[in-house]
């Protein structure tokens, strides 16, 4: 029968039955071979035992087996329908073609049982659907405290290859677990389960198709859920993580736990995660990485949670976005991102794949006084499109709360660049300032990035930059003249610069401080000022380009000091060399 049901196998799943066979012909080493016996210490010894090619040949041992030499059962639908609750099953490296039906409470070990997911290579417990629509590992009413360890789950095309249709499924844990080649869901739970721990699994959505998530939580009850060390990776077309409903991911039932969403990698899946219009609540969003996904890498409404300790880099559109996903100004008071704080994160490279993208962004449209709740500070914030964003449709209309946002490092020690400071070079703050009240308030901001993140920007390069010319400033010919010197060392700028607008009579004489860009053809660098009365300014930024040798018509000098924005250009005169 063995010999029938494996070319069966072959016949209908090749690429299935070719993944198990090479999971099967992998030779244990020595830091990734884990008897099971030994691994399955913490859970107790295995009382069924599973092994779809019995070494001594039919039949089974009849006691449900002893090891992988001598199992009981062929299938794990086998072993399920013997079992009593509370029985432990081990299973064998091999590859099971079956859909397995859970309704009692049992711990399901794999080959891999208490590897991590995320970074091991060895033989392995393959199981793949026979009906792929169906669920590979389905839950149901009494299956609830089930542990599952140590599996591979390969194919499905319906909602999850690990999917709940019954409950409750309090106390399911699902650990160790790799998740692939499904083009539905990888994992959907769809009825109530408080204290449900995920943590340490691999879930790869490469052939997954349509907008759903690799891993599902619906409306119930989910309080207490922890998402924890888990790899959840290449859904292009749906999110890595999706929830709602309200507040049904918090610490609001009796006996549930603080939820927690920690450690995760989401990364190229269309958004990282979706945590709902006012589903989570409660518990820690830290320690995560949210990276080069489509749109946005954390989306959605979280409540009354420390959002710490994150990357969120390069993502397509925004990195954190605060929402309630309101099209208009919502009318319900508990939907949207409220008493959170934001802090200690870094937001590097988001919002240059989809227009009005940014480092971080706040609803305009969320019920009023929600969104001034959250509090954002001592965040690393650079080289993103725009560093945040609160800005409505129509400025002036629904976005005249003021958002907290004090005390970041915008990448440069001169602040954000925005209407409201002049002079600052660091990422754009995009808010309906100043003519209206309200927006994102920046000030006072860090002059230099703050430490203990789990990223932080480079230290410029080594270098220096010198010139001295005129340029134009205004459009009758009027001319300024400049001259300065500016160095980088290991991130510790100095230098000197004087500057003269010989229409206006502003004349400034500068110490450079802070060197924010030196590279082969570009520089930035700002400092402190004294200044006749014409200028009125105590500090300066200038940018500079070199293009030839020598500069006239090529080379470039902007400069901005006290009111002035931006003066200067390409060069009448002079020359400007980067070392």
């Amino acid at each position: 029968m063995q010999t029938v049901r494996r070319i069966v196998a072959v016949l209908i799943f090749p690429a299935i039955a070719y993944l198990g066979a090479a999971c099967e012909r992998e030779t244990p080493t020595a830091s990734n071979a884990v008897p099971p016996i030994t691994a399955a210490t913490a859970y107790g010894t295995p009382n069924r035992w599973v092994n779809d090619d019995d070494p001594n040949g039919p039949p089974y041992s009849v006691t449900g087996g002893t090891s992988c030499t001598d199992p009981g059962y062929a299938t794990i639908g086998a072993a399920v329908a013997a079992a009593a609750s509370g029985d432990i099953i081990q299973v064998c490296a091999g590859t099971y073609l079956e859909n397995v039906v859970l309704n009692k409470s049992l711990t399901l070990l794999g080959k891999q049982v208490g590897v991590d997911a995320r970074s091991r290579a060895d033989s392995e417990s393959v199981v793949t659907p026979l009906i792929p629509l169906n669920g590979t590992l389905e839950l149901q009413t009494g299956s609830a405290n089930t542990i599952v360890d140590g599996f591979t789950f390969f194919g499905g095309t319906g909602l999850g290859s690990i999917r709940s249709t019954s409950g409750p499924i309090n106390g399911l844990q699902l650990l160790n677990n790799r998740i692939l080649g499904f083009t539905g869901n990888g994992v959907f739970l769809n009825d109530n389960g408080i204290n449900i721990t995920v943590d340490q699994n691999d879930i790869d959505g490469t052939i997954h198709i349509g907008g759903g998530a690799l891993f599902h939580l619906d409306q119930d009850n989910f309080d207490g859920f922890w998402f924890t060390n888990n790899r959840v990776v290449n859904g292009t077309t749906g999110s890595g993580f999706f929830v709602d409903g309200t507040r049904n991911v918090d610490a609001g039932t009796a006996g549930a736990r603080i939820p927690r969403f920690i450690g995760n990698l989401m990364a190229h899946n269309g958004t990282g995660a979706n945590l709902g219009r006012l589903a989570w609540g409660d518990g820690p969003i830290t320690g995560n990485t949210f990276s080069n996904n489509v749109g946005d890498g954390l989306q959605g409404g979280p409540k009354n949670s420390l959002i710490s300790q994150n990357i969120f880099d390069s993502n397509g559109h925004t990195g954190l976005a605060l929402t309630g996903f309101s099209i208009t100004p919502s009318t319900d008071p508990n939907r949207g991102a409220q008493n959170n704080t934001v802090t200690q994160n870094c937001f590097t490279g988001n919002g240059f794949l989809v227009a009005g993208g940014a480092g971080i962004s706040f609803s305009a449209t969320q019920f009023p006084g929600t969104i001034s709740s959250n509090v954002v500070h001592q965040n690393n914030i650079f080289g993103n499109s725009i560093g945040a964003r609160y800005l409505a449709t129509v400025p002036g209309s629904s976005d005249m709360e003021t958002i907290n946002a004090e005390l970041n490092w915008w990448g440069s020690s001169t602040g954000p660049t925005n209407v409201s400071n002049l002079g600052g070079t660091g990422d754009p703050v995009v808010d309906n300032g100043p003519l209206f009240a309200g927006g994102i308030d920046f000030d006072p901001w860090r002059t230099s990035a703050v430490a203990g993140t789990p990223c932080a920007p480079p230290a410029p390069p080594s270098g220096k930059v010198t010139g001295g010319g005129q340029v134009p400033v205004d459009m009758m010919a009027g001319k300024g003249s400049f001259g300065f010197n500016a160095k980088s060392d290991g991130g510790v700028g100095s230098g000197h610069l004087n500057y003269l607008n010989h229409v206006t009579g502003a004349h400034i004489d500068c110490t450079v401080d802070v060197v924010t860009m030196l590279t082969p053809t570009t520089a930035e660098f700002s400092g402190t000022c004294t200044s006749n009365s014409a200028a009125n300014a105590s500090n300066f930024s200038a940018h500079v380009e070199d293009h030839a040798t020598p500069g006239k018509n090529e080379d470039v000098f902007t400069i901005s000091y006290g009111t002035v924005v931006n003066e200067g250009g390409k060069l009448i005169s002079g020359n400007i060399q980067i070392h």
